[in-house]
């Protein structure tokens, strides 16, 4: 038998319910005011990108790293991706220019590719609609940029790859970050299925669920104010 007092007893569990109650309204009330100040940002703070799944997908490659995976139906943010046989975000073209066309060859990363654009308005898809109303030459616009690409892996694209298509001119996309050296090795982190796909907070969490976050105006506003004390901090 227990030499425990009942009083005793009786005080020990109302604590546990007190404490479990306590919880409850805290948590209850965080979720309250958080949804809250989301609704109140919606009046202040622009609407978050929109994603959908799944977004595009990559396969390792041991000279460049990663490629677009050829022929899937994907979306960039919310924008369709629609690569041909050759991986590349374009309409299906022959090997070898039509005699009498000028095919130009665009070389780039995320800005080349189109990241949260639709392939019309890419630039090498605009660069082509502008040169069509000359007239007189046929061109033809060749968009081959990959998102995360560095100037390192366009070359080795173009030298493994963009020479078969024997473009008349070839147009890099350039900025400041893409100048780095070549790692010793060209790695890339592959998906149980084969394929590289962006991946967010790390990998711990499902895309759907990440994207669901991506739409919270409140994620974003705090996430903007971080990354501008981060960069005071360290430029």
């Amino acid at each position: 038998m227990s030499d425990r007092h009942p009083s005793i007893v009786g005080s020990a569990v109302r604590r546990r319910q007190a404490i479990v109650i306590n919880v409850l309204l805290l948590v209850l009330s965080s979720a309250v005011g958080l949804a809250l100040m989301e609704g109140l940002l919606v009046f202040f703070v622009p609407p978050p990108i929109v994603w959908l799944d799944p977004q595009e997908s990559y396969h390792a490659d041991p000279k460049v790293g990663h490629r677009l995976v050829p022929g899937q139906h994907s979306y960039t943010h919310s924008f369709p991706v629609v690569t041909n046989s050759y991986g590349l975000r374009d309409r299906e073209f022959s090997a070898v220019p039509s005699p009498g066309v000028v095919r130009i060859l665009c070389l780039g990363d995320s800005l080349t590719f189109g990241n949260g654009v639709s392939v019309e308005d890419t630039y090498p898809k605009q660069l082509e609609a502008w040169l069509g109303q000359e007239g007189t030459i046929k061109y033809e616009v060749i968009n081959a940029g990959v998102s995360a690409y560095d100037t390192w892996q366009e070359v080795a694209y173009f030298e493994e790859w963009g020479t078969r298509l024997e473009p008349n001119t070839v147009v890099i996309g350039f900025y400041a970050n893409d100048v780095v050296p070549k790692p010793e090795r060209v790695n890339a982190y592959l998906t149980s299925d084969g394929t590289l796909r962006r991946q967010g907070f790390g990998g711990l969490l499902p895309d759907f669920a990440v994207h669901a976050l991506k739409r919270s105006r409140l994620l974003l506003l705090l996430r903007d104010r971080v990354n501008k004390l981060y960069n005071r901090v360290r430029p």
